[in-house]
């Protein structure tokens, strides 16, 4: 796990959906509840990370962020681990 310090670029609020999927010949709905993501960049690459709604509510565009992250092990893509504000 690497930590990196990265400014958050956009906030984004996912709004609640439903799909429905096909389990064998039956169809199953599956609801996704509202979520709430930040995206920053880490070394030039665009990440977004859902984040709880109060640190959501809590941090601005702008805003100075440090993030725990590490590479996914098949993807080797940035896999944010968590995600605090930076010190001042």
């Amino acid at each position: 796990t690497k930590t990196t310090v990265t400014a958050i670029e956009v906030k984004h609020i996912v709004p609640a959906y439903t799909v429905i999927v096909m389990a064998g010949k039956v169809p199953t709905s599956q609801y996704h509840p509202e979520s709430y993501q930040l995206h920053f960049k880490i070394d030039g690459e665009e990440i977004s990370s859902s984040v709880k709604k109060k640190f959501f509510d809590d941090v601005n565009v702008g805003d100075k962020i440090e993030v725990d992250y590490g590479l996914g092990r098949l993807s080797k893509l940035y896999q944010p681990k968590k995600i605090r504000l930076a010190h001042k």
